[in-house]
């Protein structure tokens, strides 16, 4: 197999979990669009320190463990919260 036969099967490939990866992709929205309602009227500072505190739980934890990866991407979420909390 040739290095242009290997591009074309590899993106095949991606292409064929497309469908997959909007659906995920949506999932993740609407969980931000829920951690906005929760937060929203939420001090700034207050989400500010539940994201710290989740990334300082996450540290602790087993890493790459199932547990550590969803409180990273749980302050991840946060972040953008955050970011548009401190801009105001």
């Amino acid at each position: 197999m040739d290095a242009e036969e290997a591009e074309q099967r590899i993106t095949q490939f991606i292409t064929s979990a497309e469908e997959l990866a909007e659906q995920v992709a949506a999932l993740m929205r609407a969980a931000l669009r829920d951690l906005e309602n929760l937060m929203e009227g939420k001090p700034h500072n207050k989400v500010l320190t539940t994201q710290l505190l989740l990334g300082q739980r996450a540290r602790e934890l087993q890493m790459g463990g199932p547990e550590q990866r969803h409180l990273h991407a749980a302050s991840t979420l946060l972040s953008g919260i955050v970011v548009r909390g401190a801009q105001r």
